[in-house]
C-alpha cells in the first residue's frame, strides 16, 4: 500500500484511470473508494464502495464534500497495490 501525502500526490497517482484507495478509519476499518483524475476538467471521479455513491469533485470539494481531503492531512489515505 502507498500512503497518499498531498493533492498533488492523488493527482499524480490516479490521473487517467482510476485506482484504489482507502481511507483508514478508527479500529482499522477501511472506507474503499474508486478514484480518477481528469486534468481537462480538474475533477476527481469518486465511486464510494461503502454506500454506492459516485461524486465528481473540485480540490476544494474534496475538503467540503467528501472525507478525501481530511484523510490526507491526517496521513489516512492510502492506494491499494
Amino acid at each position: 500500500m502507498r500512503q497518499i501525502k498531498s493533492v498533488d500526490d492523488l493527482k499524480e497517482v490516479c490521473s487517467g484511470q482510476g485506482h484504489e484507495f482507502f481511507i483508514l478509519l478508527n479500529g482499522g476499518i477501511r472506507s474503499t473508494k474508486l478514484i480518477s483524475y481528469d486534468r481537462q476538467a480538474a475533477r476527481f471521479m469518486v465511486d464510494n464502495y461503502i454506500d454506492g455513491s459516485c461524486q465528481k469533485l473540485t480540490v476544494k470539494q474534496l475538503y467540503t464534500q467528501s472525507n478525501i481531503g481530511r484523510a490526507i492531512e491526517k496521513d489516512s489515505l492510502f492506494k491499494d497495490e
